[in-house]
């Protein structure tokens, strides 16, 4: 007689089928604790790092501590108007700073405000300030500055030319903490203000410029309604009518407030006779 089919064929079960309620949960709480494990060593590895932090200060290229030659003659001739003309010209010698670096070691914790992380060293050890140094790039510079003396009258108009810089030098010194660091840095805190002419024809414009260092937020304004924001920039001025007043205020790093103020007059009339 035939059987019938799958009659007294044994059952094939999943080894994982026989394990009881009991023994999944325990098979799960395992795994949860070592994914937990893992996850911990990778924070504690993280928090414990060591943090290159690193700012560049840029100067704005003012060229500085020298001192100007006494004014020359380097060329004279007679204008349409028959008058005697002499071009003077005289130069100055100083250095400009290129720029100020900072940087510092922190270990397990991250940089200051205004700083940039470059690097993740080792893990362990204390937390805090490790070590540290100031880099300054400066180079020799050199201006000159032309004016004309037409008939004896010196003009007051005088045109600058930047004649570029030396070979660059690096002075490097050690920082003991941040807080020296930060002192340093109030000590380049600055904001210039100028324009040029500073006088002018009724209705003509001039130029109005301007740089900050170690500032967060710069506002130039005019007594003439003009005004203008960025940390440094060149603007054309609305036309002049009468003496106006330009007032740069910034906000420095720290919070602490700095200004420059520049006047344009209006150049006499001409009387003829």
């Amino acid at each position: 007689m035939a059987t019938p089919a799958n009659k007294g064929t044994p059952k094939k079960h999943h080894p994982l089928s026989a394990l009881s309620r009991k023994q999944w949960i325990m098979v799960v709480l395992g795994a949860l604790i070592v994914l937990s494990a893992a996850v911990s060593v990778s924070r504690v590895t993280v928090a414990n790092a060591d943090y290159i932090c690193t700012r560049v200060i840029v100067e704005d290229g003012s060229c500085g501590n020298g001192s100007w030659s006494p004014w020359t003659i380097v060329d004279t001739y007679t204008d349409n108007q028959n008058r005697e003309v002499a071009v003077e010209r005289r130069l100055y010698n100083g250095t400009r700073v290129l720029r100020h670096v900072i940087q510092y070691a922190n270990r397990r914790t991250t940089c200051q405000d205004g700083y940039v992380r470059t690097n993740r060293g080792v893990s362990g050890g204390a937390s805090g300030f490790m070590s540290g140094n100031i880099r300054t790039e400066s180079a020799i510079c050199s201006l000159e500055e032309r004016r004309l003396v037409v008939s004896g009258d010196t003009s007051d108009d005088v045109v600058r030319t930047d004649l570029g810089d030396g070979a660059v030098t690096t002075e490097r010194r050690a920082l003991g903490n941040l807080g020296a660091a930060n002192t340093f840095r109030r000590s380049l805190i600055t904001a210039l203000l100028d324009v040029h002419p500073n006088l002018v024809m009724t209705n003509e414009t001039t130029k109005i410029t301007w740089t900050s260092i170690e500032t967060t937020s710069c506002t130039v304004t005019g007594s003439n309604g003009d005004t203008w924001k960025g940390l440094s920039g060149e603007e054309t001025s609305s036309p002049i009518t009468g003496e106006t007043t330009y007032t740069l205020e910034c906000t420095a790093f720290d919070g602490s407030k700095i200004s420059d103020t520049k006047k344009v007059n209006i150049a006499p009339g001409v009387i003829e006779i």
